[in-house]
């Protein structure tokens, strides 16, 4: 492939995907810039090393993969555990009709509420659509592990929820 169409195929690959990345990225750091930071690691990482995969699927997985482990390695970071973290949820909100809008964004306040184990994986699965078996793979978890964290977050989220509901938080 020559360099023009390669740098065409990488713009389609960054228009395609750029979003779910970003969106994963903002759901682990809670920080706009930092994951900025993070997509944009995430896509040298794709230029520098070129790897050559079997579908988007794969594509899709591999960008997830590299995004999540990016973020964890930005949470570990001794700097990252002496800033504050803003929320910044309104890339997850966007809808036309203001009560859909409001309901969507009481979810997606209490799953970024939620322990990142079961932020992360409530939102491959619920979000981007991955089964049980992609997600853990994603994650570096096994299967049993990521179903009771779904259980585990769906039960935090219902208790979060309904107590939003009764004016009590």
């Amino acid at each position: 492939m020559d360099r023009e169409a390669a740098e065409i195929s990488f713009r389609k690959t960054v228009d395609t995907y750029g979003d779910m990345v970003y969106r994963l990225a903002v759901l682990y750091l809670k920080n706009r810039a930092d994951a900025e930071d993070q997509v944009q690691e995430t896509f040298l990482t794709l230029l520098r090393k070129q790897p050559q995969f079997q579908s988007s699927e794969h594509l899709r997985a591999w960008l997830m993969t590299v995004t999540a482990n990016g973020c964890k390695n930005q949470l570990r970071s001794p700097w990252k555990r002496l800033t504050a973290v803003r929320e910044d949820i309104s890339h997850f909100t966007d809808s036309n009709c203001q009560s859909d809008a409001d309901d969507r964004l009481d979810v997606v306040q209490a799953v970024l509420r939620l322990p990142v184990k079961y932020r992360s994986v409530i939102y491959l699965y619920y979000y981007e659509g991955y089964s049980t078996h992609q997600t853990a793979k994603i994650l570096s978890r096994s299967e049993g592990a990521v179903r009771t964290q779904l259980r585990r977050g769906r039960e935090l989220l219902r208790s979060m929820l309904e107590g939003f509901d009764d004016g009590t938080k």
